[in-house]
C-alpha cells in the first residue's frame, strides 16, 4: 500500500512586501518546518519522494525539513499545488513513480484541507501550518488512488511536538 504524507507550508512573513507566490516563511514557520522534518525522521516515515508547490515557502519548508531530518530523496515541482484546487492536486500525485512508497505533498490551504476530506471520503478538516496528515491509500500504484480510498494515520500539527517537549 502507498502511503501519502500532506505538508502544509509553515507559517509565512506577511510583512514581507512581495508577490504571493515569492512570500518566505517566518521565524516560526521556519522552526516548525524543520521539527516536522525530524518528526519523519524519528517515526521512521521519511518520503521516498516529494511533490512540492513552486513558491518560495513551500520550497522553504521542504528544505528546512529535509535538513533537519537529514534526509533526501527524489523532489518533483508542481503549480497544480498551487491555487489548484484539490482535484488538480490529485491529478499531479496520480503521476507520481510506482517506485515511490511514500510520498510528502508540500502545499497550501484550503487544497491540503480539501484534498485530505477528498481521500478519506469526506469531512470537514483544517490543517494547520506545518502540520503534516499521515494517509495509508489502499492502492499499489500511483495511477490507482482514488476519491475516498484513503485511511486517516494521524494529523499532528507542530505545537504537538513543542507541547511533548516541554518539562512538567
Amino acid at each position: 500500500m502507498a502511503e501519502l504524507i500532506l505538508f502544509r507550508h509553515g507559517k509565512s512573513d506577511w510583512s514581507s512586501v512581495v508577490p504571493d507566490a515569492d512570500r518566505p516563511l517566518n521565524k516560526r514557520g521556519r522552526r516548525a518546518a524543520a521539527a516536522m522534518g525530524e518528526l519523519l525522521t524519528g517515526v521512521d516515515k521519511v518520503p521516498d519522494g516529494v511533490l512540492v508547490s513552486p513558491t518560495a515557502r513551500t520550497q522553504e519548508t521542504l528544505e528546512l525539513a529535509m535538513g533537519a531530518g537529514g534526509w533526501s530523496c527524489a523532489v518533483r515541482t508542481d503549480g497544480r499545488l498551487y491555487g489548484g484546487g484539490a482535484r488538480a492536486a490529485l491529478s499531479a500525485v496520480l503521476e507520481e513513480d510506482d517506485a515511490t512508497q511514500r510520498l510528502l505533498v508540500v502545499g497550501h490551504e484550503p487544497t491540503t484541507s480539501e484534498l485530505l476530506a477528498l481521500l478519506l471520503g469526506g469531512g470537514d478538516y483544517r490543517v494547520p501550518t506545518a502540520a503534516m496528515a499521515l494517509i495509508d491509500l489502499a492502492a499499489e500504484r500511483w495511477d490507482h488512488v482514488r476519491p475516498a480510498s484513503g485511511r486517516l494515520e494521524w494529523l499532528l500539527p507542530p505545537r504537538l511536538l513543542r507541547s511533548a517537549s516541554r518539562p512538567s
